[in-house]
């Protein structure tokens, strides 16, 4: 049984990249040539997106073929599934790091995203899960944050101009709790008194435009992207500010 996250997913895929093309084919008229001619046509910016979609065209391929809609898959393009990979981005530096939350937190525009940085940096926390966050998950001395929940954000294929919000547990459904660093305790409890509302539900990061949450989307490009390419970073994505947490753990030798 799939989960929420994951049906979410699949159905932006299939409504976004699936549909349009092979949508009005029926199963039993897909053919190796049209699987391969729709996979040619996808924008090769995204090779993971791309991955995905293929995946799931797969999946209901074998459905048919198990159903008997089928005599065999007709997805037969080698190495979609798994295309390489973009090329990794290197994990921020402390420096980097602080200046870009300081040129946020300079900014009266962008202030109340310094403490995402701080956040998602020091404390390896995933952007689903820092947009979820709300006052109560946090103690009293704002020492410790209590990780338990993330949201899936996405465009609903039948309403485009509404944001689609899903609260779901963490990504490995575990819940954990987090110290906060002390260098960054105080930048918190200031988040806290000047943009959070005094709810134990209220939200950390209220949304950019509208819509229940922030969106990374948004983030990246009306926040993120100019702080990030003033310290030469343009690369970076608000999905690669945890990658900062792992790198400040020390590896054991083997």
């Amino acid at each position: 049984m799939l989960r929420p996250r994951t049906r979410i997913e699949y159905e932006s895929k299939w409504s976004k990249l699936i549909e349009p093309k092979l949508g009005r084919l029926a199963v039993s008229d897909l053919t190796t040539e049209a699987v391969t001619a729709w996979f040619a046509s996808l924008d090769p910016k995204y090779p993971t997106r791309n991955g995905h979609a293929y995946s799931i065209l797969s999946m209901i391929c074998t459905t048919a073929v198990r159903d008997g809609l089928l005599q065999s898959s007709p997805c037969d393009v080698r190495g979609a599934i798994n295309p390489k990979a973009r090329k990794k981005v290197t994990a921020l530096t402390t420096v980097e790091l602080h200046a870009i939350a300081d040129k946020l937190g300079a900014d009266e525009r962008y202030a109340r995203f310094k403490a995402v940085v701080l956040l998602a940096g020091w404390c390896g926390m995933r952007f689903g899960e820092v947009t979820e966050l709300r006052r109560k998950d946090f103690n009293s001395d704002c020492t410790v944050v209590t990780v338990s929940r993330a949201v899936t954000h996405r465009v609903d294929p039948n309403t485009p101009d509404a944001d689609r919000c899903r609260i779901d547990d963490t990504k490995n459904g575990e819940e954990r709790s987090v110290t906060i660093p002390p260098h960054i305790k105080a930048d918190v409890q200031a988040h806290l008194a000047n943009y959070v509302g005094s709810s134990a539900d209220s939200l950390l990061f209220m949304p950019v435009r509208r819509g229940c949450h922030l969106n990374d989307r948004v983030f990246n490009k009306d926040v993120l992207k100019k702080a990030a390419k003033d310290v030469g970073r343009e690369e970076l994505s608000a999905h690669d500010l945890r990658r900062f947490a792992g790198s400040r753990t020390p590896r054991l030798p083997r």
